[in-house]
């Protein structure tokens, strides 16, 4: 029902469903919203209510999965028409379980919230929204929860200024409630679908968690790391925070001269993420993204990403180049400890595409990847490396392209054994396009390693890139066609082969619909 006078609106919608059968129910349902406008304000309650019982097979008696709730909200908020957008909420909810006889409340939750969306001007768009939740449990019989007060908020800000020269988007979010101590483990699907290879380092048949990698190659990805509850509860405060801007001087001097067009021929993107969650309670430091003195004692997970890029002739279709640096973290506690992850690295990129169908690109990186865990010492490592990978391709038209590249990488291990190892990689690769049917492409890649220590280990897996000492080569075939309107099909072969190992050869063969 739907009814509207005088700026009042009233709607109802509800349902009961009573089931005598063999597995009898009893399901109660309704939805009522009333709410009145005053020029640019709005004055509503709502009222939720469900009601479900689910009998035990030819008993009186109830099920577990049997509930009831009534959710209670009033509010104040702009009209429907308003541009710009606020409402202001207090809300309760009542909870009953089933103690196997009757429903019985269990749980009484208040909540406190502001939303506010700020639309007119398009440039600036700001949106907020905080909700704070006090949660009481009546009987602790029937649910499983600890009383809590809780916090949640987010803040987005979308941003253009000097006619675009400045782009930026900024993402906030809060939070502070109870979670589960997590461990993990690894379960085996198909070959091919998962993430991660086992490599039996101590040869003892084990699958010990320190012999699990991130697979290098689509044959030995036979697994997935899963996350398993415990049974113990972590009061947490978690906060999200990503930063974006990109400078972008072309957008207003493109067509200028003398000093301005040469500025214009820069550009600049920077990125910065940071996800973390801790048992950190003094004051506002909880929900503090910039806050970097932290024990592990209160820190539970950190995640973090800073990427910043300078571009030249970002958009020239002749030559440009850019310069990258960046850094990736993380660390997350387990049950059996910490695990973290550092890789930072800088990075040029130079394209040159000397005539229509020749093109030159070099990229030249310099970095280091740290990784520490306590719960497996042999995946302690800090490797400094430098690469160099320079591209040739021969383009003549649309159809065919062929390309040259090579790499030279050198890895060293700071620690008392100093491991180093020396790659060095050349290949060839083509592209055959057939017009609205399909491509083939295919490469092989002639690969030698130096490397001073064993083969057997999580450290050698990192630094050799899944191959062996000596002489290496991995070659690839796919191919890619157009069956029908809507579907694709997919061939392709992989294979490689390392010094004093057998050669391996992995296929297989995809069919996708597209809706």
């Amino acid at each position: 029902a739907n009814y509207q006078k005088n700026k009042y609106e009233l709607k109802l919608d509800g349902s009961w469903l009573l089931s005598d059968g063999v597995e009898k129910t009893d399901f109660l349902r309704h939805n009522l919203s009333l709410s009145k406008n005053w020029k640019k304000i709005k004055v509503g309650i709502e009222d939720k209510h469900e009601r479900n019982k689910f009998f035990v097979t030819n008993s009186s008696l109830l099920t577990p999965l049997s509930y009831q709730f009534l959710d209670i909200k009033t509010y104040l908020s702009s009209s429907d028409s308003s541009i710009n957008k606020y409402e202001l909420y207090y809300q309760q909810r009542y909870d009953w379980s089933s103690d196997s006889v009757r429903l019985k409340q269990s749980a009484v939750a208040q909540n406190y919230g502001i939303s506010t969306q700020f639309l007119k001007n398009r440039n600036n768009i700001v949106k907020l929204n905080v909700n704070y939740r006090v949660l009481n449990v009546l009987d602790t019989a029937l649910i499983n929860f600890k009383p809590e007060n809780t916090i949640l908020g987010r803040l987005e800000n979308h941003l253009k200024a000097f006619k675009g020269v400045l782009a930026s988007n900024t993402y906030y979010e809060l939070g502070s409630g109870l979670e589960l101590k997590k461990e993990f483990v690894y379960l085996l699907v198909n070959p091919g679908q998962g993430a991660y290879s086992w490599n039996d380092y101590n040869n003892d048949g084990v699958k010990d968690l320190g012999e699990f990698e991130v697979s290098q190659f689509t044959d030995q990805a036979e697994y997935i790391r899963v996350f398993l509850p415990t049974n113990e509860y972590i009061r947490t405060y978690s906060n999200q925070f990503s930063q974006t801007i990109f400078i972008k001087p072309e957008r207003i001097w493109r067509n200028k001269k003398g000093v301005k067009k040469q500025i214009a021929r820069f550009s600049n993107q920077l990125v910065y993420k940071v996800n973390r969650k801790t048992s950190y309670e003094e004051g506002v430091n909880a929900f503090n993204p910039f806050t970097v003195k932290l024990a592990d004692s209160s820190l539970i997970s950190s995640s973090s990403t800073f990427r910043n890029t300078l571009y030249f002739n970002r958009v020239n279709s002749v030559f440009g180049f850019d310069y990258t640096y960046q850094e990736n973290g993380s660390k997350i506690l387990l049950s059996n400890g910490f695990d973290s992850r550092l890789h930072t690295f800088n990075k040029v990129k130079i394209r040159w595409n000397i005539t229509r169908i020749h093109t030159l690109k070099l990229e030249a990186i310099t970095g280091r990847k740290k990784s520490n865990s306590d719960y497996s010492s042999n995946r302690n490592y800090f490797i400094s490396y430098q690469e160099v990978k320079p591209v040739y391709s021969f383009q003549p038209n649309a159809k065919l392209r062929l390309s040259l590249n090579g790499k030279y990488s050198s890895k060293l291990n700071n620690s008392e054994l100093l491991e180093k190892a020396i790659i060095k990689d050349i290949g060839v690769e083509f592209r055959l396009n057939q017009p609205k049917k399909g491509s083939f492409l295919g490469h092989f890649n002639f690969i030698t390693i130096v490397y001073n220590a064993t083969n057997n280990s999580s450290l050698a897996y990192e630094m050799l890139e899944g191959l062996k000492t000596g002489n290496n080569f991995t070659l690839g075939l796919s191919y890619q066609r157009k069956v029908a309107k809507n579907l694709q099909l997919n061939f392709n072969y992989n294979g490689r082969k390392s010094e004093n190992n057998p050669m391996i050869h992995s296929g297989g063969m995809e069919l996708r619909a597209f809706f």
